[in-house]
């Protein structure tokens, strides 16, 4: 059974549909509804310019991310060849400005990285969109500003290129990271 929001985050849904560029008021609604749904808590703060606490850190911590698709080592050398992998694999944009996520997708256990998609379906801001006559399976529609946003400010993993990569595995092991041997991660 989804858990509903609590009552003072009910209360500024209406003044933040009529104001959605007010961030105080964006910032108050993600405090209200932390306990409840804390990955669409999360997706508030992060489209509003405030990062989760914790840095985002690849290679046990080698590797930071210090700004979006901006990285450096340890000892704070930038890493240029370093970007910010997105959840643009589940990417189903369409047209009228909004993306279709497949509703099992939000759910998956393989696909954290969606779940605020769901959390944001049950608090009432995202709707299903009626493909079909199986409601229960009918993807959500997110507005395509607020879906890109989303991807900017909290990547999933982080990516180079392949011909950067023994380079970028040679770094990290020198600032102490376990390397593993075999290919892992990379991108054409």
């Amino acid at each position: 059974m989804a858990t509903p929001a609590p009552p003072d985050a009910l209360a500024l849904m209406p003044y933040l549909r009529a104001n959605p560029t007010d961030d105080t008021a964006w910032l108050a609604y993600a405090d209200a509804i932390e306990e409840s749904h804390p990955h669409f808590a999360e997706h508030v703060r992060a489209v509003r310019g405030v990062l989760p606490g914790a840095a985002l850190t690849c290679f046990g911590g080698a590797l930071v991310r210090v700004a979006p698709n901006q990285y450096q080592w340890r000892d704070g050398t930038a890493e240029p060849r370093v970007r910010a992998g997105t959840i643009s694999a589940h990417n189903f944009r369409c047209g009228g400005g909004h993306v279709l996520v497949p509703r099992p997708a939000t759910r998956a256990a393989g696909n954290p990285e969606l779940r605020w998609v769901h959390e944001g379906y049950l608090l009432g801001w995202y709707p299903a969109h009626n493909a079909r006559y199986d409601s229960a399976r009918d993807p959500y529609l997110v507005p395509l500003a607020e879906w890109d946003a989303h991807a900017a400010a909290l990547p999933c993993s982080v990516e180079w290129d392949r011909a950067d990569e023994p380079a970028i595995l040679a770094l990290a092991t020198s600032h102490g990271a376990q390397v593993p041997t075999e290919r892992r991660a990379s991108t054409a």
